[in-house]
């Protein structure tokens, strides 16, 4: 897990990449229990995991609680004058879109795939391909930009796309694609 003692400090990465949409939950008891152990606590992970998702549900779904990074907006201001098609996939529900809309985020995409809609969730190649039929544009030709090397960048690959690791914390310094710390990568490439 990120920051963990674990010799793969990246192991949540895999096994979220491996979630059945009906699995998360189990993840989520995992990861809660990994981190009570990383600060020393001894509590119930099962038991921490439903009070930290309940808090979770009572938050979350205020479009307000989101925030883009400060870069995300002038960037895609940046990439929509270039007249590129922007799209966005996400292991996600409906929510998305709300944030999205509350952000003033929405205009800038022209498609939005959203695995809870979808029925298939990153890594998987099939929801990469969604979207590139819905947008109407070849894998050899797009450029997915993710922050999850094992859901974002090796789903993106498998569906034949290029694919650039966001990687602001340095989590994954040995990564073998394209990494960036930010967006702003884009104001050198377009």
């Amino acid at each position: 897990m990120r920051g963990g003692p674990s010799s793969d400090s990246r192991s949540p990465d895999k096994d979220f990449a491996s979630l059945k949409a009906d699995g998360e939950g189990a993840f989520w008891t995992k990861y809660d229990a990994y981190i009570l152990r990383s600060l020393g606590l001894k509590a119930d992970a099962a038991t921490f995991a439903k009070d930290v998702g309940r808090a979770f549900d009572e938050i979350m779904p205020g479009v307000s609680n989101w925030a883009p990074y400060p870069e995300t907006i002038s960037v895609l201001d940046l990439l929509k004058r270039r007249d590129l098609k922007l799209g966005v996939i996400s292991n996600a529900t409906s929510l998305l879109t709300n944030v999205f809309d509350n952000l003033g985020m929405s205009k800038y995409f022209d498609t939005v795939v959203i695995s809870d809609e979808v029925g298939v969730r990153k890594p998987s190649p099939d929801i990469f391909k969604i979207a590139l039929r819905r947008a109407d544009v070849t894998a050899s030709r797009s450029l997915y930009v993710g922050d999850m090397l094992e859901v974002d960048i090796v789903g993106a690959k498998k569906a034949g796309m290029n694919a650039v690791l966001i990687d602001r914390t340095n989590t994954y310094p040995d990564a073998r694609c394209l990494r960036m710390k930010d967006l702003n990568f884009f104001r050198t490439f377009v």
